[in-house]
């Protein structure tokens, strides 16, 4: 009887560590960002407009954008979009009303994220908490 006990413990033992609740299949990427910069800033500098640009990075490959241009005198334009991981830190983001946008992630903390295009320009993002 304690052989029987011992193994339904083992077994119950597994099942919870294996269906806990701290399981990450998703993507570090994934969350909501608000873009801090963009160098070189004579892309669009988002500190112009006295709202935040957002894009919210949903864990099914699409995204929504919501920019603040100060060509539009700072109106803001929300619109869905969609992202693909494409290597280890590589990921092709396609921003609503853009191409898309190839380059690779870093997170130089938990709450910051810098994407870098293929062609040197600059993101960077700040996680909304």
């Amino acid at each position: 009887m304690k052989k029987y006990l011992i193994l339904f413990m083992m077994a119950a033992l597994a099942g919870f560590t294996s269906c806990s609740d701290d399981d990450d299949t998703g993507e570090r990427i994934v969350g909501t960002w608000i873009l801090q910069s963009v160098a070189p800033n004579e892309i669009f500098d988002p500190t112009v407009c006295t709202f935040d640009s957002i894009v919210d990075i949903k864990g099914d490959n699409t995204l929504t954008a919501t920019f603040y241009f100060p060509e539009n005198e700072c109106e803001g334009s929300t619109d869905d979009g969609t992202w693909q991981k494409t290597g280890t830190s590589s990921y092709t983001l396609d921003f609503p009303g853009f191409d898309p946008i190839t380059g690779t992630v870093s997170y130089p903390s938990s709450d910051r994220m810098v994407f870098t295009s293929e062609t040197n320009v600059v993101f960077t993002f700040q996680r909304q908490l």
